[in-house]
């Protein structure tokens, strides 16, 4: 995956912005990290944060319901 292009780290498995769904870096995936990348919805990266472009593989730069249900 394009993770440097989103900030994380491919090599560090639990740690701060190592899992491309963990928008929030709390070591867990949940509506929280939905409702942290919810204010960029349907907006396109650079305007949008890359961070919450996470999908599809490699990103499209757009943050869309993709994003929104990527899993690992």
């Amino acid at each position: 995956m394009g993770e440097t292009i989103i900030g994380t780290d491919p090599m560090s498995a639990c740690e701060v912005n190592a899992r491309p769904p963990d928008i929030d870096s709390d070591a867990s995936v949940d509506m929280s990290d939905i409702v942290a990348a919810t204010g960029d919805f349907g907006r396109s990266v650079p305007l949008a944060l890359a961070r919450h472009d996470i999908a599809p593989d490699p990103p499209d730069d757009y943050v869309d319901i993709t994003d929104s249900t990527r899993s690992e």
